[in-house]
């Protein structure tokens, strides 16, 4: 509700790719999420590059586990331990003005965080426009 609310109409997010539901939610777009898989094939190469790139792998199908139900988890485990300044610069790769954590990522860069009313420390929200 507060992305939709307060920040503008073509901001860019890099969420947790295991994140399903913001897109929804905030009306905002997205660097990617692992279950918008695109339908056209000739969509699916932009898709997997910018999942390698939000998780710092180079190859999704030797360094994820096998069957849904471990990929989700496993993804969220992998996007946790980024460092801001990974983050950040793919975010920047893409365009995205927010990012999206799930922790507060560094006290150096406190500057940019954004105190989200009710996000009761499940998540943390950077503005890299700050």
């Amino acid at each position: 509700d507060y992305a939709r609310e307060n920040t503008p109409i073509d901001a860019v997010f890099l969420v947790p790719p295991n994140e399903s539901e913001f897109r929804l939610q905030a009306q905002r777009a997205i660097i990617v999420n692992f279950k918008a898989v695109p339908q056209l094939g000739s969509e699916l190469a932009e898709w997997s590059q910018r999942l390698r790139d939000v998780l710092g792998l180079d190859d999704l199908q030797k360094q994820l586990p096998n069957g849904f139900d471990k990929v989700g988890p496993a993804i969220g485990r992998i996007y946790d331990h980024r460092t801001a300044e990974e983050l950040f610069a793919v975010a920047r790769k893409y365009d995205a003005r927010y990012v999206v954590a799930t922790q507060h990522l560094d006290a150096r860069y406190d500057d940019k965080l954004i105190l989200v009313p009710h996000a009761d420390d499940k998540y943390f929200l950077y503005d890299l426009a700050k």
